[in-house]
């Protein structure tokens, strides 16, 4: 009892007190500005071994000596009548009390943060963009490989909670160009860029790799690895820890954290990583060869779900690459093989929201909308933040009704990939559906300047110019789709001819039927006639590539008419809002009814 009150009287315990809050203090410092000054990981453990070899140390000072006015002296060579040991306590006392409401300070502050980024990632500050790795191979033949590398690496990355990761397509829509990395991360919205070079030799491959400051072109981490193929994996891995690590200590990763779904077959790795760059380029050609690709990647690793994911994907988009003549079995047909690729892929990998999120796509464009739904809702449940997923479910939301959903989903995948001419455009159908002609056409002209061979912007920008009356702007742009040969160059002489008619009805109900359903949706919202409204609206509804599904893009003239209220419930949508909730622009009448009519726009 008489040491414990000798060393509260020595003041022991206080300087105890003050040494760990110091010592707090300062690993939360060094975690947070080492990565910034690119110091590496092993100066914070030995910071963190310098404070705990201190911590006994200035137990041991403060027993032996004591602070008085002529200096440090031993404490035994002081007089208990000359101690100033209690005032001394006092002044810990208050130095305890500062640290430890510094601590709060930033314990509440860090929670703060927190809980903003469960709300949106990458909150917290730290922030990259994956570029593609340059292909350094010898014949310059190996750039499906040196992408696929990048996109592993980015994927592995994306997984990390807190850390902002820059969408695929937009980091890649900078592939080849020598664009200033400060502007590249003004563009991304992100403040590190990891690039690098793949080259390939036979059986070995050298990857480099670099992390960039964007805000000063400050090189944080850099390395070169040479290995076999065989490794490619555990390289990948190596790599994305490493940026990871140095982008903040305290992301809290795992092995296990950092291993995505792979194939141990070597070959089979590197046609699945061709397929896939195959796919995200699209036209008929690169998707058979992917499509003939996946077969042997199947065959060779049955149990490889990304590839089954790939497949689904594939087959859900093919038939925007068809000819308009091509019979309606046929897509049905591929939307089957997309249900059950998605199904073995889920059954192979359950975590997998791309499959969830092709599966529930299929189903909906099928009409089974329940299922459909539940799928997309399980996609995005697994990938909050993935941009296809919230794309995609974004898209089914528009052709069910729910506009305002459609249009929240599509702003989120643009703040993540901003660069993406498609997500642009979902996003102006969403703005179609809400009647916001303005906001559609900003959306549109966004599109096709990201994507100048995106065939629906061009379509759907065309006609919301005709919805606005700028005929000027209509023509310019199918002149320039029809130069592009995304569009027939029929269309800019289908829009002078309107143009000319606009103000005669007569003029203007002649041209009805003369140049197809989209233009005679115009005409006939234009002339105010129910009937002609509703047999454009159904002649474009049915055909093949729509399959029943665009129904909700009706104008409100339309949606009073008994045969639209007829057709959709003969879809089953009215099944699939009495079960989901209805969409903001309609509302239930008793049981067995409902009525929509909010006013919303035509094209898209």
């Amino acid at each position: 009892m008489q040491f414990l009150d000798e060393l509260k009287r020595r003041n022991v315990f206080r300087v105890a007190g003050v040494y760990l809050v110091v010592a707090w203090l300062t690993t939360q410092v060094v975690a947070n500005v080492a990565p910034i000054l690119g110091l590496p990981p092993v100066f914070g453990k030995g910071v963190l071994l310098l404070l705990v070899v201190g911590f006994p140390v200035a137990l041991v000072l403060a027993w032996a000596f004591e602070v008085t006015p002529e200096g440090v002296k031993l404490t035994k060579n002081v007089d208990a009548e000359e101690s100033i040991s209690a005032r001394t306590g006092r002044k810990l006392d208050y130095a305890i009390l500062a640290g430890l409401a510094i601590v709060g300070v930033l314990i509440v502050s860090e929670r703060f943060l927190a809980g903003d980024a469960g709300a949106g990632r990458g909150k917290r500050g730290e922030s990259v963009a994956v570029l593609p790795f340059v292909d350094m191979s010898q014949h310059q033949n190996e750039g499906y490989f040196s992408d696929g590398i990048s996109e592993e690496i980015l994927n592995v990355l994306a997984r990390i909670p807190n850390l902002k990761v820059a969408g695929r397509t937009s980091s890649f829509e900078f592939k080849g160009k020598n664009e200033d990395l400060r502007k590249i991360g003004e563009a991304l919205g992100v403040n590190h860029v990891l690039e690098g070079s793949v080259r390939k030799d036979g059986d070995t491959v050298r990857i480099t790799a670099q992390l960039v400051k964007t805000a000063d072109g400050f090189h944080v981490w850099s390395k070169t690895y040479d290995r076999k193929l065989t490794d490619i994996f555990e390289v990948q891995d190596e790599i994305a820890r490493a940026v990871a690590n140095q982008l903040a200590l305290s992301l809290g990763l795992s092995k296990d954290e950092l291993v995505p779904d792979r194939t141990k077959d070597l070959v089979a790795y590197q046609k699945y990583l061709e397929a896939k760059q195959l796919f995200r380029k699209r036209g008929r050609a690169n998707l058979e060869r992917a499509l003939l690709l996946l077969n042997e990647v199947t065959a060779r690793d049955p149990n490889f779900a990304p590839a089954w994911t790939t497949l689904s994907a594939i087959y859900g988009v093919l038939e925007y690459y068809e000819p308009l003549d091509t019979p309606p079995e046929t897509y049905n047909a591929w939307r089957a093989i997309g249900v059950a690729a998605a199904d073995r892929a889920i059954a192979l990998d359950p975590n997998d929201a791309e499959a969830y999120g092709y599966l529930g796509s299929a189903l909906v464009r099928d009409l089974k909308w329940v299922p459909g739904f539940e799928a997309l809702d399980k996609a995005k449940e697994l990938a909050p933040d993935n941009t296809e997923v919230l794309d995609t479910l974004a898209q089914e939301l528009q052709i069910a009704g729910y506009a305002k959903q459609s249009a929240a989903l599509s702003a989120r995948s643009i703040a993540n990939d901003p660069l993406v001419g498609i997500y642009h455009d979902t996003l102006g159908n969403a703005y179609v559906l809400l009647g916001d002609v303005d906001r559609q056409i900003a959306e549109f002209e966004k599109a096709i300047s990201l994507s100048p061979a995106l065939t629906v912007g061009y379509l759907n920008l065309l006609h919301a110019y005709i919805e606005a009356g700028r005929f000027e702007d209509a023509t310019t742009v199918a002149e320039k789709a029809a130069a592009l040969g995304v569009l027939p160059g029929a269309r800019s002489d289908a829009v002078k001819a309107i143009q000319a008619a606009w103000n005669d009805d007569e003029a203007l109900r002649k041209l009805f039927g003369v140049y197809g359903a989209r233009f005679d949706l115009d005409i006939a919202v234009k002339l105010g006639d129910g009937a002609a409204l509703m047999s454009a609206i159904e002649q474009s509804w049915n055909a093949p590539h729509q399959l029943d599904t665009n129904i909700m893009y009706a104008p409100p003239l339309a949606m009073k008419n008994p045969r639209w209220k007829a057709e959709v419930k003969r879809i089953g949508l009215f099944d699939l809002w009495k079960k989901r909730g209805f969409p903001a622009i309609c509302k239930p009448l008793g049981e067995d009814d409902f009525e929509c009519g909010q006013p919303v726009g035509t094209g898209g």
